[in-house]
């Protein structure tokens, strides 16, 4: 159990230290042709929601999923009339992004259930923020913000571990 959750924890830093190194290098480089090329990351593990991190991680990929498939998806089904509920169609848009989004990992079980796995995370919040936040007592302003970040972090950690494949038993890189 314990080398379970340390290797949970350490292989979303590895993500993030692999992965982030690599843009750092890429847009370091590309300054160096005069071609300003924006972050891809900005601090996504200090993210508090789900939302947040996905605006934070791998930009250029969240932000395609949203510009041409979560926004393309709810604007044809806002035109075409096909939910009764705005929420609904966006919610139906989250699991069409967030499953593409694990199917461009590739078709192994660990990716599309990652990628299903990030879309209940992102329906999950989209219910809480709307229907359940505003009922809770609030929290103390320096409690409040380190609380968010802390579940964020932990459900993303989690999301992570999903994607290694070790809970499907597939293979991924350790750290």
């Amino acid at each position: 159990m314990a080398s379970g959750i340390s290797y949970m924890y350490a292989y979303a830093l590895y993500l993030f230290f692999d992965f982030a190194g690599y843009s750092a290098f890429a847009i370091g480089f590309s300054y160096l042709f005069g071609i300003r090329t924006p972050e891809n990351f900005r601090r996504p593990f200090l993210a508090p929601n789900i939302r947040e991190f996905w605006n934070r991680w791998h930009i250029s990929l969240s932000w395609w999923l949203r510009d041409h498939v979560y926004m393309r998806f709810v604007m044809a089904a806002a035109k075409g009339g096909w939910f009764r509920s705005q929420h609904l169609a966006s919610h139906v848009g989250i699991i069409l992004a967030m499953g593409l989004m694990g199917l461009w990992h590739g078709t192994q079980a660990q990716y599309i259930l990652y990628g299903l796995y990030q879309a209940a995370l992102l329906v999950g919040y989209d219910v809480f923020a709307r229907r359940i936040a505003g009922r809770l007592p609030r929290l103390p302003v320096p409690v409040r913000r380190p609380a968010a970040v802390l579940i964020t972090f932990h459900a993303v950690a989690f999301g992570f571990l999903i994607f290694s494949g070790r809970l499907t038993g597939g293979g991924s890189a350790t750290p």
